[in-house]
């Protein structure tokens, strides 16, 4: 298999929750203040419980013209990609550490914001190992709020899934108007790689990366999309 070798970026430890909390300026890294987790557009109490049970990051980016989004990560779930413990095996027999993460995308700007976001069929070499490497996948499936207590986030027919896309590139277009909101799965494939699962969707400028983690050592970042904001018409 054709390894996408990307530049390595050694990250600080992520195995405290706060190393990834709070909020940066999109065009700079100036430290901003860190907004509290707030209701949203069509987000009840309860659901605000449940979220900041599996909560990893959460932060807020402003952009120019007052433009302003929040990106919320997820801990893992995984493991396993079916609740009678079968691991993931590729068509060569190979097998696989499973682990599912979600966003979640809070347009808090007075325009219209746009995701286009994806992950290439290919491999990415970020751990040590030189055998071992990692598989980002999208999945389409819906993802709400009270799926997240479930098995794996409620992601189902998983190994139909991998089976299918596992050389394949996984795409996702977004459009969110203004106080719009929308959460999606990051389903991730390490071989012969483990360790303790951390990830976190974050922007730099414009652009969109996925930094992914399995200890101190043993983690590196994917660019992987942009988003841009439009004014509504247009």
């Amino acid at each position: 298999m054709r390894l996408l070798h990307i530049l390595l970026i050694l990250l600080l430890c992520l195995g405290s929750c706060q190393q990834f909390r709070g909020s940066r300026d999109a065009d700079g890294g100036k430290e901003l203040e860190t907004f509290p987790f707030q209701a949203k557009k069509n987000t009840t109490s309860s659901s605000i419980s449940e979220l900041g049970r599996f909560l990893y990051t959460d932060s807020v980016y402003t952009f120019a013209e007052g433009q302003k989004l929040m990106i919320q990560n997820s801990l893992p779930k995984g493991g396993v990609i079916a609740p009678d413990g079968s691991q993931y095996d590729d068509s060569k027999g190979r097998s696989f550490a499973f682990a599912v993460f979600w966003t979640r995308v809070v347009n808090e700007g007075h325009q219209i914001l746009e995701i286009d976001m994806s992950f290439p069929s290919d491999s990415f070499a970020i751990f040590r190992d030189n055998d071992s490497f990692l598989k980002l996948f999208l999945p389409e499936d819906s993802l709400h709020v009270e799926f997240l207590s479930e098995f794996n986030y409620g992601l189902r027919d998983l190994k139909t899934y991998l089976d299918s896309n596992f050389n394949k590139s996984t795409k996702m277009f977004k459009r969110l108007y203004p106080g719009e909101e929308h959460m999606f799965y990051i389903a991730t494939l390490a071989y012969r790689a483990s360790g303790t699962p951390r990830a976190a969707l974050f922007l730099k400028g414009n652009s969109i990366y996925y930094k992914m983690s399995l200890s101190e050592l043993e983690n590196g970042i994917v660019p992987c999309g942009q988003i841009s904001f439009k004014h509504e018409g247009f």
